[in-house]
């Protein structure tokens, strides 16, 4: 009876080997939860975020976060509390926030709020935590404190995550996308086809990538968005910052591609099908390039960090997402100045994030990399 089971059961193929040797990677596993949870609290930011990107007090600018259980007068809650604080003096004359005995308003999970639209498409007015008070004059809860300009750090955060990951995820896509087709057809065209494009390869990988990004946001941003007055410059701006970095990062992969495609080009299944009169485009579409996707999965997981933290590193010296639209690196611009980052920690938590989600892509391609390993199933 085992004997004919084992006979009936279907071979299992390489991408299923490939998954099961990618689930035994510890590491990897949990890092693809983790990025799965930010992908998830990206994609419903407004519902996990206490507040709106509107929602800005400036007389709340920089405040400490400002939720416990334990109160001003010494009292001890059950539940966390969301305590009223205003600005005032400590025993040395600086100016300090300070909480106001009695002020404290309860946090309850799904609670009204803003109205906002779920996914773009289902309206919706629940959030998944906040105060339990309705009154416009209450205490907000900050579970991070407020930003410079009196917003709620911890949801700026949470859309921060979307747009932050967003260009991670749509600049790796056109820089493979780019770099899988010209790579491709370099390689199997060959000839001055493939010597023209090498010098154009060659050409840009030589340039520093860092400052032609700077020169091409200067040169195009100025003309592409203004002071950000609303959704269709926004836009324009978050286009901008994918286009821009990822027009120089794919000259690399398509170098890669070009020397894995030189070696495919002359297999039999290749040789066949050119026997066969079928057009080069179609031989490079879907008989040679399918062969270098193990290959571009993992190049694509651990380049994402990169464009993570080059959109971070523009954000942050202002040449990328500007305000009232947020990311993590133009969250992260506060915690520039050490004299700052003493009197607000907690503004350093943008940079937590990135580190996370970073550290999360790499362990999934450190993963991935030894799952699609082709010797890895012949060592077993």
């Amino acid at each position: 009876m085992s004997e004919g089971n084992a006979l009936a059961a279907p071979p299992r193929g390489p991408w299923s080997r490939a998954l099961q040797r990618f689930a035994r990677h510890a590491p990897a596993r949990c890092a693809a939860w983790v990025l799965l949870a930010l992908g998830a609290v990206a994609l419903l930011a407004e519902f996990f975020a206490p507040y709106g990107l509107e929602d800005a007090r400036p007389g709340e600018r920089h405040m400490p976060p400002n939720w416990g259980f334990v109160d001003a007068r010494g009292a001890a809650h059950l539940v966390p509390f969301a305590a009223e604080l205003e600005l005032g003096y400590d025993e040395h004359h600086r100016r300090a926030w300070r909480a106001v005995p009695g002020g404290e308003v309860a946090v309850r999970f799904l609670v009204r709020g803003a109205p906002y639209r779920l996914l773009g498409i289902l309206p919706c007015d629940v959030h998944l935590f906040g105060v339990a008070d309705a009154r416009s004059d209450a205490p907000r809860l900050l579970v991070l404190g407020a930003t410079a300009d009196g917003r709620d750090l911890f949801s700026c955060l949470l859309f921060g995550a979307r747009v932050s990951l967003a260009v991670g995820l749509l600049g790796v896509a056109i820089s493979f996308s780019i770099g899988l087709a010209v790579g491709g057809f370099s390689g199997f065209l060959g000839g001055r086809v493939d010597a023209c494009v090498q010098r154009v390869l060659e050409a840009l990988m030589l340039l520093p990538g860092f400052y032609v990004i700077l020169g091409l946001d200067y040169a195009l941003g100025d003309r592409a968005r203004t002071a950000a007055d609303g959704p269709p410059d926004a836009l324009r701006t978050f286009l901008l910052v994918v286009v821009v970095i990822a027009a120089i990062q794919w000259a690399s992969l398509a170098r890669v591609v070009r020397g894995q495609v030189l070696s495919l080009r002359e297999r039999d299944f290749v040789l066949a099908a050119r026997a066969l009169g079928l057009p080069s485009w179609r031989i490079v579409l879907r008989h040679v390039l399918p062969h270098t996707c193990s290959y571009a999965i993992v190049a694509a997981s651990l380049a994402l960090p990169g464009f993570i933290l080059m959109e971070s590193a523009l954000s942050m010296l202002g040449l990328g997402i500007r305000a009232p639209q947020v990311s993590w690196g133009n969250l992260l611009a506060s915690a520039t100045e050490l004299s700052a980052l003493r009197q607000r920690p907690w503004s350093l938590a943008p940079g937590f994030a990135i580190a996370l989600a970073v550290s999360a892509f790499h362990l999934v391609g450190d993963g991935l990399r030894d799952a699609l390993d082709p010797e890895a199933e012949s060592t077993r």
